[in-house]
């Protein structure tokens, strides 16, 4: 017997709540992007990656994710990364350009996501 299958669509309705949570969001990460503060901005890469993982999964876009997780997970440890033993205890010596890597990295992440949510239909 051959069932016919079920597609499932999941773009949301035009008003959605989570169509306005990424939208939201989307506008958390520019601001904190003119300010700088790139707390701000991994924070907004991470809960809109949260949102819409598992709806990337089912377009077969788990590499995608697996990028932009890859990158947070980057961000999340760059003080252990850089901490250096001294004789008058441990201290974090960034290199000079940490600042560039951590904007270009973060940007590449949104970019992904920009892309997901187009292919989702959730912009």
């Amino acid at each position: 017997m051959n069932r016919p299958r079920k597609n499932i669509d999941f773009a949301p309705e035009e008003t959605s709540n989570l169509r306005r949570g990424i939208d939201l969001q989307r506008e958390f990460y520019k601001r904190a992007n003119i300010e700088n503060n790139y707390d701000i901005m991994l924070k907004s890469l991470e809960n809109i990656k949260s949102e819409i993982q598992h709806k990337a999964h089912a377009k077969n876009r788990k590499k995608d994710i697996l990028r932009i997780t890859k990158i947070i997970d980057w961000c999340k440890t760059l003080e252990h990364r850089y901490t250096k033993n001294t004789p008058s205890g441990s201290r974090v010596v960034f290199p000079a350009d940490i600042e560039l890597r951590i904007s270009k990295n973060l940007q590449v992440a949104y970019e992904i996501i920009i892309e997901l949510l187009g292919i989702l239909g959730l912009i």
